[in-house]
């Protein structure tokens, strides 16, 4: 949701005055910790879309009916693919987001 511009204001002055008064707290609540927080889970989101198709794959060779192990390991595998990749997804959205809103700001 975007900020209308009165609260981008008060939220950039809030900013700057948290820069000069602590600039060790303002840094540690920089972009910089939001982007490793980003990065890393993002790494989780396809790690577990890798597992999900690995889980897949494990619970199509185990399958022997329609109800078997290897039929609820499919399953799981499919939720746990498809969490993943959706959350990548978002994830990459809002990346993108956030450099387009960087660029018209330049």
């Amino acid at each position: 949701m975007a900020l209308s511009d009165d609260e981008q204001d008060r939220l950039d002055e809030l900013e700057t005055f948290n820069r000069a008064t602590d600039p060790r707290f303002a840094v540690s609540i920089g972009t910089a910790a939001v982007q490793r927080w980003e990065r890393r889970r993002a790494a989780f989101a396809w790690s577990a879309s890798l597992l999900g198709i690995l889980a897949i794959l494990t619970g199509l060779g185990a399958a022997r009916g329609l109800i078997s192990t290897g039929s609820i390991i499919v399953f799981y595998g499919f939720l746990l693919t498809a969490w993943g990749f959706g959350s990548a997804v978002q994830i990459l959205r809002r990346q993108i987001g956030e450099a387009a809103r960087t660029r018209e700001d330049r």
